[in-house]
């Protein structure tokens, strides 16, 4: 024990969890007549420890640090892996990436985030236990060698990250801000793409050729213009793009849109909310299913809901 190198001490419960290069250890006892380290099988765990202090961080009464093998919780009894679904991430990783990773705790909205050289920046709530990331744009252009939890100019927590290029930056957007890496003063800044793809879908029939014409949109494009929708099929890939027109015409008159009502000339109103529409975007191509991906890269906070298929079956009559 007298030649593990400690990376972290954290309180847990009515112990002192040592954590090790190699193991977690467990100190105990009130007064020096019951002071006792516990190693090996009789601590925590003799073969997985934090590859790095900066990665240690604590939560109540739980810690979280990466291993070798990952990245893993200790309570004051066990460690628990937390992190197979983005194993594959770390896998390549060395030695001399691990001594540059970086850790915050973003105490307000339940999450940890990890800044990992050559991958980037990855969130993980313990509230949801569910991982995003990995984040990548500057955190790979440019070093993290800071991360800390602050408050901003009206005393809201943010998160910020000290990078070799000389900058700080915020690791999530103010509000109202829809480009990355943009200066103090508003200035600056690149658009970023949105990207969603929806599971493969077989339009009610998993083996029958159908051919796809329509797709329904349900969403929200908040003044973007960049917005469109790109179908896969087994014989085509075909793009079709958004258009911010509002739905048009009067309650109840010839060429008028259900769902859409013009009130004493006011702007539209539409069910599920205000600015909620669902837009119809021409698709092309055939097979047993279709994939969609959904992208845009505007300057607003786009929102997509729900996506629906018209498709003609083409098998047998």
């Amino acid at each position: 024990y007298s030649n593990a190198l400690e990376h972290g001490l954290l309180t847990l419960d009515s112990s002192l969890i040592l954590i090790q290069r190699e193991a977690v250890s467990r100190f105990t006892g009130w007064t020096t007549d019951d002071f006792n380290v516990l190693t090996g099988t009789r601590g925590i765990s003799n073969d997985v420890g934090a590859v790095c202090a900066s990665s240690i961080q604590q939560i109540e009464n739980a810690g979280y640090f990466l291993s070798d093998r990952g990245f893993y919780s200790v309570t004051s009894s066990a460690v628990a892996p937390e992190s197979f679904n983005i194993r594959p991430l770390l896998a390549s990783l060395s030695q001399a990436d691990w001594d540059g990773v970086r850790s915050a705790h973003f105490k307000s909205i339940y999450e940890l985030r990890w800044y990992i050289p050559g991958v980037g920046l990855i969130v993980y709530n313990y509230a949801l236990r569910k991982w995003t990331g990995p984040m990548t744009g500057i955190y790979t252009d440019s070093a993290v060698v800071a991360m800390w939890q602050t408050v901003d100019a009206e005393d809201r927590p943010i998160v910020l990250t000290g990078h070799a290029d000389g900058f700080v930056r915020r690791t999530e957007r103010p509000s109202g801000v829809c480009k990355d890496d943009v200066l103090s003063d508003g200035t600056g800044g690149y658009r970023y793409t949105l990207v969603a793809k929806c599971r493969r879908m077989f339009s009610g029939d998993f083996v029958g050729e159908k051919a796809y014409r329509f797709a329904w949109v349900t969403c929200n494009l908040r003044t973007s213009t960049r917005g469109s929708i790109v179908c896969e099929t087994d014989s085509d890939t075909c793009i079709s793009h958004f258009t911010t027109d509002p739905p048009s015409g009067t309650w109840g008159t010839e060429g008028g849109e259900w769902g859409a009502l013009e009130l004493g000339g006011a702007a539209p109103w539409y069910w599920g909310g205000v600015a909620y529409d669902r837009k119809r975007l021409q698709l092309s191509g055939h097979g047993e299913w279709a994939d969609i991906t959904i992208q845009d890269d505007g300057e607003a906070e786009s929102l997509f809901s729900r996506v629906d298929l018209r498709a003609f079956y083409l098998g047998e009559r």
